[in-house]
């Protein structure tokens, strides 16, 4: 494989411009791809009921099997972080490898802005069961589009901000672009995180019995499943905006380093320090939580509970621990061999967008087939059911990829 890792998690795109290709983010994607199919396969196909961590409702864990329960939210609880982190890598990927190409800023921010709109748009239509037995939906999808805009926004700002800074600081030589870079840097984590920390502290002071959320709200900023008839609003785009902007800042890092060892180094520091502030909030339990009165037990007298956190919207500690196991898992995928490109999880990570519409509809009719016949299957029979899915799945992604692979440049099947 030579094609540069340029790719968001769920848009795969055709790429012009031939270098080694990071491998090692296709693996992961790939492995939250699975992840994210065993959540929405226990939906359809399974007797296993467990309610969203929703600042007003959270999950409580039960009976004998709670902790297998939680294992199963809480690699699920992966994913949407690390589809928003992989995009963010994926805008500054593709905004180096464009402008190499001559493409103009205007140009650059029309390609996202049809991404984007091509996503918000399968948010609402991709499962239409969806649709009549819930109503409309706000799903990752949504979040994804809108800030794939904001994000490519955001990204031609800061390159202004930097080839001004680079410009006033001339006197200090070589030392000039050093400088500025760490300015960048600092700005994305303060925003990123600054808009963590407002969410948070917002949706901790709403009364847990509040339901006059506005509609605006719910598209926006703050997520509620019962607020707005049939609106299912889970995933406002901006508390998503933290990873995105996160993402960006590591697409840069990865541009500037090309050193694996640097790649790898980067994110086990970034483990290391979002573990470290994880614990201290945590064990704090005040700030960077929400409605933690709504655990009961207390998350300091339950490690189920002390690792249950508030994902709607997602909380800063399960930003903080999210992010920091993905970037533990990142660094291992990095430092493992490559894969062969027909490796189910190779498979999967390039054709993330393709397996995320087609995964629903496979998992929807085997529920349909099983559960009448059956019952819903409990948790043995239903894994079974999981990876069986894995496995339909896996031929039918990769013969989409080579379908993919022969379609021109500009082919709106390359966005699959």
């Amino acid at each position: 494989m030579s094609e540069p890792n340029e790719e968001t998690p769920l848009l795969d795109r055709p790429v012009p411009v031939r270098k080694q290709r990071v491998t090692g983010l296709d693996l992961f994607r790939g492995l939250i791809m699975v992840f994210e199919s065993l959540d929405h396969a226990r939906d359809f196909a399974s007797n296993i009921q467990i309610q969203h961590e929703e600042w007003n409702n959270m999950t409580s864990y039960e009976g004998p099997q709670r902790a297998i329960h939680f294992f199963m939210r809480a690699i699920t609880g992966l994913c949407a972080p690390g589809f928003m982190f992989l995009m963010g890598m994926g805008i500054a990927y593709f905004t180096a490898s464009r402008k190499k190409l001559g493409w103009t800023d205007a140009r650059i921010n029309w390609h996202f802005i049809v991404r984007g709109l091509i996503l918000v748009f399968l948010n609402f239509f991709q499962f239409p069961p969806a649709i009549w037995i819930f109503g409309w939906p706000i799903t990752v999808l949504y979040a994804l589009g809108i800030n794939i805009i904001l994000g490519s926004v955001f990204l031609g700002l800061e390159d202004r901000l930097n080839i001004w800074m680079t410009q006033k600081l001339v006197s200090f030589g070589e030392q000039a672009a050093t400088i500025a870079f760490s300015v960048s840097t600092f700005i994305y984590l303060a925003v990123a995180f600054g808009i963590s920390c407002a969410i948070t502290v917002i949706t901790n002071d709403l009364p847990v019995d509040f339901t006059g959320l506005s509609v605006w709200t719910l598209l926006i900023s703050i997520p509620c499943s019962n607020c707005v008839p049939r609106l299912g609003s889970l995933y406002p785009f901006i508390p998503w905006l933290t990873p995105v902007l996160l993402g960006i800042l590591f697409g840069k890092i990865f541009l500037k380093y090309e050193s694996n060892k640097i790649r790898i180094g980067a994110n086990l520091f970034s483990f290391a320090v979002y573990l470290t502030l994880f614990l201290i909030l945590r064990f704090n339990n005040g700030f960077g939580n929400i409605h933690n009165e709504l655990l009961v037990p207390s998350p300091l007298e339950d490690v189920i509970n002390f690792l249950n956190l508030t994902k709607y919207p997602p909380s800063l500690t399960y930003l903080l621990w999210t992010m920091g196991i993905n970037h533990l898992i990142i660094a291992i995928c990095l430092a493992l061999p490559n894969f062969s490109p027909s490796n189910p999880l190779m498979v999967f990570g390039g054709t993330a967008l393709f397996f995320y519409t087609i995964h629903f509809y496979i998992y929807f009719i085997i529920g349909i087939i099983v559960n009448p016949l059956f019952g819903a299957p409990s948790l043995g029979p239903f894994l079974g059911l999981w990876i069986f899915g894995l496995l339909l799945l896996w031929p039918m992604c990769a013969r989409y990829a080579q379908f993919k692979s022969k379609q021109g440049p500009d082919s709106i099947w390359r966005f699959f």
